[in-house]
């Protein structure tokens, strides 16, 4: 499979944001021309952040939630899989910054 352009410099576990387009529905009977064909700027346009976990043809695959102690397995234990088509996508981030907290015992997590 060849790698697609957007999504090249991904790594496996890469903390992203994705903005995709979803599809709408509207329910009921409505003339054509109630309708509104501004598509882009209705609410169909989401933003879903997790974990990168790979790339098909056609699909990007986005987890919530990796067991951290399966990471030294071969195949790691995720949660919460999202699948998302390739032509959906309009941006990926990746988010690389990490921050320090105490918990309530005063120790450092990180």
């Amino acid at each position: 499979m060849k790698k697609d352009k957007k999504f090249k410099q991904l790594k496996r576990f890469d903390k992203v944001e994705v903005e995709w387009l979803d599809a709408t529905f509207t329910n009921g009977w409505l003339n054509e021309n109630e309708l509104d064909w501004n598509f882009q700027e209705d609410c169909a346009v989401h933003l879903t952040c997790g974990y990168f976990l790979k790339e098909t043809d056609k699909l990007i695959v986005i987890v919530q939630s990796i067991r951290k102690l399966s990471l030294k397995e071969e195949g790691a234990y995720v949660d919460s899989v999202m699948k998302i088509p390739k032509v959906s996508v309009l941006k990926v981030s990746v988010l690389n910054q990490a921050i320090k907290i105490k918990n309530n015992k005063g120790r450092v997590k990180t």
